[in-house]
């Protein structure tokens, strides 16, 4: 985690925290958007990995573990639009939230315990989608709840297998 703390850091210096403002402008549907095109590029690379030189496993994984830490912060600051009583009192700064999503998995056994591969990540990130978007629908405090649940067990699972992957992980 601390590797992926000084990536996140690096790239929100480089972009600012334009995933922040992103979902601010156009809604949790942008954050989705963002994920899926990670998950999208890990299956390709899954399919075939010699025709993607641009950008490794390694590096798409990482993406899609910060990103997906972005949006349980998203969820947890209630900048989409939330019932009140889902908004954590006196967080605003979804960078802090980040930092401390990270050093809670740090700390987290299910993130060294837990063995994933690609099919089941994107398999449940499918399903993710699904209840994000009946969640926009019926906002209540307990489907987000239940969201966060489920995007923390996907980013353990993102986690333990990008442990798993070689530094060098094919281009």
């Amino acid at each position: 985690m601390a590797r992926q703390r000084a990536i996140y850091d690096q790239k929100n210096a480089d972009y600012g925290n334009s995933f922040h403002h992103t979902v601010e402008r156009f809604g949790l549907i942008a954050a989705l958007v963002r994920i899926t095109d990670k998950m999208e590029r890990i299956r390709r690379l899954q399919k075939n990995a010699a025709q993607n030189r641009d950008e490794s496993l390694r590096d798409t994984v990482s993406d899609a573990l910060n990103y997906l830490l972005m949006f349980s912060a998203e969820m947890i600051c209630g900048t989409w639009d939330l019932a009140e009583e889902s908004r954590v009192p006196g967080e605003a700064d979804n960078i802090t939230i980040v930092h401390r999503l990270m050093d809670g998995m740090a700390a987290d056994d299910l993130v060294i315990a837990e063995k994933a591969d690609a099919g089941q990540i994107l398999e449940l990130w499918d399903e993710l989608c699904g209840a994000v978007m009946e969640t926009l629908k019926e906002k209540t405090p307990e489907r987000i709840d239940d969201l966060l649940t489920v995007t923390h067990y996907l980013a353990c699972l993102v986690a333990a297998w990008l442990l798993e992957l070689p530094d060098a992980a094919v281009h």
